[in-house]
Parts: C-alpha cells; sequence; structure tokens
C-alpha cells in the first residue's frame, strides 16, 4: 500500500544536521523554508499552497525573514503609520470595525507585528478610581459567556465595569474580528486543530468563544465528525438546499449529533431524512461507501454549498427518501 503512495504526495523536509528540525515534528530550517517560500508573490498563496511551512515560519517567527518578497500591503506599514491610524479612533472596537479598509489592515498589522498596545495606550483600558471590581475579578466573570451580548444580559453589574474600564475590547475582541464564516474558511486550510492553531490563534480562539470549534474543524483528522471505526456511529441521509434553491443529498456518517457535525449556518440549509444507528462504525463506514461508490455519476461538481463536506454531495435522491 504505501509504495503506491511514493512519487505523488510530498514528504515534509528533515535533516540530521544541526540546526535542523525532525520531520515527524512538522518543523523546517530557516533555508528550506526560504526556498519553499520563493515562488509564492502573496503570503495568502504560500499559506493555501504550503500550509505546514508556513505554520512552521510562523511558529520560528520567520515569516517576515522569509516572506519579505513578496506583495502584501500589511507589510508597507511603518510602527510610526499604525500608531497614528489608530489615534485617530477612540477604541479598539471603533477602529478594528473602521469604514477604511486600510486602517482595518493596519489594525491586524499592529497585533501581528506586537505593536497593539502601544498603539493602543491612548485608549480606554486603566482601572477607574473606585471601582468595586478589579480588571481580574470581571475577566473571570466574562469568561462564562460567549459574547457582550450574554454577558450584559448575564451580569450587567460586571459589564458595566467592565465598559467603564475599557476592558470589554480585550474580552470579547476575538468573537468582534472573526464571524463565524471568517473563522470556517481559516479552519478549512488546515488539516488538523494544532495546525489550525498555528496557522490562525485568534480564529482558533474566537472559534472556542463562539462555540463552533467541533463544527469548523469537522473535515480535520481524528475530528469533530467524532467518528471512530470501532465506537458507536450515525449514518445520515439530508436534503440539501443551495443559496439558489438548487436541491443536493449527502449520505454521511459521525459519531456525534447533527448539530455538533454542522455549523448553525449548514444546519438551515438542510431537512434530515433519514438517520440509522450502528454500534460498531466501520458498519455505517461500510455503508456510506456502497451508497456513493454506486452513485458517483450523481456526485455534485458545483461551487461549495456547505462549510464542508461538499465531496458527498449528489444531485438526485440516490436512496428515494424524500417523498
Amino acid at each position: 500500500m504505501l509504495d503506491v503512495c511514493q512519487g505523488h504526495m510530498y514528504t515534509a523536509p528533515y535533516s540530521y544536521e544541526e540546526g535542523a528540525v525532525t520531520m515527524s515534528r512538522g518543523k523546517y530550517t530557516k533555508q528550506e523554508l526560504i526556498e519553499l517560500a520563493k515562488p509564492y508573490k502573496t503570503r495568502t498563496g504560500f499559506k493555501a499552497g504550503e500550509r505546514g511551512a508556513y505554520a512552521s515560519a510562523r511558529r520560528q517567527g520567520l515569516l517576515d525573514t522569509i516572506c519579505a518578497h513578496m506583495s502584501s500591503k500589511l507589510t508597507d506599514f511603518t510602527k510610526d503609520q499604525v500608531v497614528a491610524i489608530a489615534k485617530l479612533y477612540p477604541s479598539k472596537t471603533k477602529w478594528a470595525r473602521s469604514s477604511e479598509k486600510e486602517h482595518r489592515k493596519a489594525y491586524d498589522h499592529s497585533v501581528r507585528k506586537g505593536w497593539h498596545k502601544e498603539a493602543c495606550k491612548h485608549m480606554p483600558g486603566r482601572k477607574l478610581k473606585g471601582s468595586k471590581y478589579s480588571a481580574v475579578e470581571l475577566s473571570q466573570a466574562a469568561r462564562k459567556y460567549r459574547n457582550k451580548t450574554q454577558f450584559r444580559a448575564g451580569d450587567p453589574a460586571r459589564y458595566k465595569a467592565a465598559f467603564a474600564q475599557g476592558l470589554l475590547d480585550d474580552f470579547f475582541g476575538e468573537s468582534v474580528f472573526y464571524t463565524e464564516e471568517a473563522i470556517a474558511e481559516i479552519a478549512a486550510k488546515a488539516e488538523t486543530r494544532g495546525e489550525f492553531k498555528d496557522i490562525n490563534s485568534a480564529a482558533y480562539t474566537a472559534a472556542r468563544r463562539l462555540g463552533v470549534l467541533d463544527a469548523v474543524c469537522s473535515h480535520m483528522d481524528g475530528g469533530n465528525t467524532g467518528f471512530k471505526p470501532h465506537k458507536p456511529a450515525t449514518f445520515y441521509y439530508l436534503r440539501v438546499e443551495s443559496s439558489n434553491g438548487e436541491v443536493l443529498y449527502k449520505p454521511g456518517i459521525t459519531g456525534r449529533t447533527l448539530q455538533l457535525r454542522f455549523l448553525p449556518r449548514d444546519m438551515k440549509k438542510i431537512t434530515v431524512l433519514h438517520t440509522e444507528a450502528f454500534d460498531i462504525g466501520k458498519e455505517a463506514a461500510s455503508k456510506e461507501r456502497e451508497i456513493k461508490n454506486a452513485n458517483k455519476k450523481h456526485r455534485y461538481k458545483g461551487k461549495p454549498v456547505l462549510t464542508n463536506g461538499n465531496t458527498e454531495l449528489f444531485t438526485r435522491d440516490i436512496l428515494n427518501l424524500d417523498n
């Protein structure tokens, strides 16, 4: 079986020389990263084409060095420019949500370069004299809630104190800058949760805070489909309606509930036609495989309709269950 993989699969570089990192850890030497980055004109292209190398460069703090030849407006901002732009805004939220695209990019750049604290030092954020709650107490209270709205409804007193001290952006900043859709797009580029976290730790944190981590990681190895061959699993058959009204059908398996398997926005497109429980997951997998193999000619080949699992969509009701 391994022989058929040779020749067409990529093998992560490795070396036993001093300074190199073993292949098993998925890391690269500085020179290897430079060579891998050379063919790409943008960081986005590099990240999409060499995910492992990009993540390794990010961990080692080498992205700016190996991407110096790439065109990116983010790299055009100097520290003084970022600070000057920040002074135009009274709060982090106002800056991050600016109607000026370049100003929003400057915000992102300040975070990436570690200039954020200095750029925002004129904004409210210090503890007010006479406050009933410390910043630590407010932080602990805020962690019980997914967003500002829930915090305000569940603990109005501490919410007001956090607002007065300018701490709300620090507690819930990630959910302001990352929507569920944006998180899903970032997660789709990773093959494991670890890689997702390496690619964009802020988006990973936002996914956890918003409660969508399992859903956006459903395509990953051993991930959020929760499927394990020797554990109970569920075979499902769905009716899926695209945004343009096209009706498609999807068979699949999961070790979790469908609500955890799919994002809430995807569930709005789904009608569950059939589910079947299996005590042993590999039996569910066998059924799914037989159905897919027998209906290859009806596979959907259009634009993505769901966040993931689009390769399992069919243009016909292959099980004749949609009455």
